[in-house]
């Protein structure tokens, strides 16, 4: 059955009228997803007069305004999802991303967690189980890579080659270990970030991911991070878990800068950020 309004939406998404060709977006927004589908679907003829290009150009903006659309709904007064909001950002960046096979590959490395995981463990079992699947099972590695690389930054990239930069290993180690039921929380020093165990909102361990998510007593961390400090003055900053989100789209800007992705993944910023300070 031909979709006479959908070829009449495609014939005008280049009209030289900004207004017009707004018109068009909200009207395919109002449609959604079923919109951007038949668009994939479509084909130059019977009546439709643009090319290949410029239908899948048309289609990827219509998936990136949705997803951007997506992200202004989320409830950030809970713990998000992360590997739902993970692959929104990740579509604002690769629009033609296979989001069910993301999904489904996340679900299934999370499921080899949960089978090994138990409430009969403590909580240092249950990381050294964890992190002994995450660096030796699943073969994940950091690297010192540059950031401008998007293989090493994009994480459905990163879970293909188990191997990124080490804000992407970060961010896959909070998600697969949130997901798994564990207590990892973050915490800022200096410059950077590093996970923390916790228990009854009480810090156990720091996690050195440098050295196969090895467990650091408060007392060591401290140490070595503040030597020539009193611990007593020196205030680690807790940030809630929805901020992982917002690390991401910020650390695709680089590898991504100079296209149109990175023009979505500001304004994905500015939507994250705002959340962040609701």
């Amino acid at each position: 059955m031909v979709d006479k309004e959908l070829i009449s939406l495609v014939e005008l998404a280049c009209d030289e009228d900004e207004s017009v060709r707004q018109c068009v977006m909200d009207r395919l927004m109002e449609r959604g997803q079923e919109a951007a589908d038949s668009l994939f679907r479509l084909r130059p003829g019977r009546g439709v007069t643009l090319n290949p290009v410029q239908i899948r150009d048309l289609r990827h903006r219509l998936i990136r305004e949705l997803t951007l659309e997506k992200l202004r709904t989320l409830n950030f007064s809970v713990e998000v999802s992360l590997p739902y909001v993970y692959t929104q950002i990740s579509t604002l960046a690769l629009p033609e991303l296979d989001r069910d096979s993301f999904i489904s590959l996340t679900n299934c490395m999370i499921s080899t967690y949960l089978n090994e995981l138990n409430e009969k463990q403590t909580a240092v079992e249950q990381m050294e189980i964890f992190n002994h699947i995450f660096f030796n099972r699943h073969h994940f590695m950091l690297g010192d890579y540059p950031p401008e690389k998007a293989a090493t930054a994009f994480l459905p990239a990163v879970i293909n080659l188990r191997k990124g930069h080490p804000v992407a290993i970060l961010l896959l180690y909070f998600m697969m270990a949130r997901e798994a039921g564990m207590d990892v929380r973050p915490v800022c020093v200096r410059r950077g970030m590093v996970p923390v165990v916790m228990e009854d909102d009480r810090a156990l361990f720091f996690v050195d991911l440098n050295r196969g998510g090895a467990l650091v007593s408060d007392s060591v961390f401290f140490h070595s991070l503040f030597r020539d400090r009193e611990v007593g003055d020196c205030v680690l900053d807790f940030p809630d878990v929805n901020i992982l989100p917002l690390i991401y789209a910020k650390s695709l800007l680089l590898p991504y800068s100079g296209s149109i992705s990175a023009d979505y993944l500001e304004r994905a910023i500015e939507i994250l950020s705002k959340n962040q300070n609701r």
